[in-house]
């Protein structure tokens, strides 16, 4: 056991010189590391003698396919290959288009207001993580206005333009902690309006807020399944909720904001309910927007032009 602990005098003296060694040659020059290949050349002198012989035992044991095809044949395969993925490209962009008229369409018939719609593409996103800003290829040389509404897919409520210049504009997500406060109302069916609520971005992509206390149950609503006449509407998981805020232009009302995730009571009122809503997709990763505005919110917005410039 003593003899293990303690080592030999050559090892103690081999271990500093090999030390030395490695440190010398890392610095000397890549040829000069060489020499090892003289013994991988002399294996091969004797090696390659008898490897055609195995490579030729092999490939009679197991031969190659048979070659069927010609030149001139691959040449025309490779070309319908070629024909087919521009079929594929070209079917895939008509989707595209075909998903455009129809977000479009959707659009045009949330409201009776004159709706001029107009995609654009994001091209970048702002680094700062409080905001979530989006720029869009997209600015006042096509129309597009501070305080003009971001839609996607048609329905779903994306921000505003917060600032435009010609070619550019930025819009603000709902769900970034600098949007703010927006008023929705929830929907009991899908023409049935319940009680409104007052969301408030988190900054995880949900907005959370209060529900009205409502008492009085729309007509046309079935009631629940143990709930009198007079009993507080109360709202549940995965029904809609609907911009309803009179702050944001007419053409924009009844947008959807997002679907009811999480129905809690209020800290401070038991009975009353607070909601965590999430839009129906992530929106500060989308890639295309559908910008909106109306001849409504132009003349709405002249209007009061003008009024201030006659005050």
């Amino acid at each position: 056991m003593s003899r293990l602990l303690h080592s030999s005098p050559l090892a103690r003296r081999l271990l500093p010189v090999s030390i030395v060694l490695l440190v010398v040659t890392a610095f000397l020059p890549p040829a000069v590391g060489a020499w090892p290949g003289w013994f991988g050349r002399l294996l091969l002198f004797f090696v390659a003698p008898i490897s055609e012989p195995v490579r030729g035992i092999a490939s009679w044991l197991s031969p190659p396919e048979p070659k069927t095809q010609d030149t001139a044949i691959a040449a025309i395969q490779q070309q319908a290959e070629g024909y087919r993925q521009q079929l594929l490209r070209a079917q895939v962009e008509v989707e595209q288009l075909r998903q455009q008229i129809t977000d479009l369409q959707r659009g045009a018939l949330l409201n009776d207001l004159p709706v001029r719609q107009m995609h654009a593409s994001v091209i970048a996103t702002s680094s700062d993580l409080t905001s979530h800003l989006l720029r869009i290829k997209a600015g006042t040389a096509q129309g597009v206005e501070v305080n003009s509404v971001a839609t996607v897919k048609g329905l779903q409520l994306l921000g505003r333009v917060v600032n435009a210049d010609r070619r550019t504009c930025e819009i603000q997500p709902i769900t970034s902690p600098a949007a703010g406060q927006i008023r929705g109302v929830v929907m009991l069916s899908d023409m049935i309006r319940g009680p409104e609520c007052l969301l408030e971005p988190r900054g995880d992509g949900t907005l959370v807020g209060p529900v009205e206390d409502l008492r009085q149950w729309p007509p046309g609503i079935v009631l629940p399944e143990g709930t009198q006449p007079g009993d507080p509407v109360r709202v549940k998981v995965r029904q809609t909720v609907q911009l309803f805020d009179p702050s944001w232009p007419k053409s924009s009302q009844m947008l959807t904001i997002g679907v009811i995730e999480e129905v809690q009571p209020a800290p401070d009122q038991p009975l009353r309910q607070v909601i965590t809503v999430r839009p129906t997709l992530r929106l500060e990763r989308v890639s295309e927007v559908v910008l909106r505005y109306s001849a409504a919110d132009e003349a709405d917005g002249g209007e009061r032009a003008g009024e201030d410039g006659d005050q």
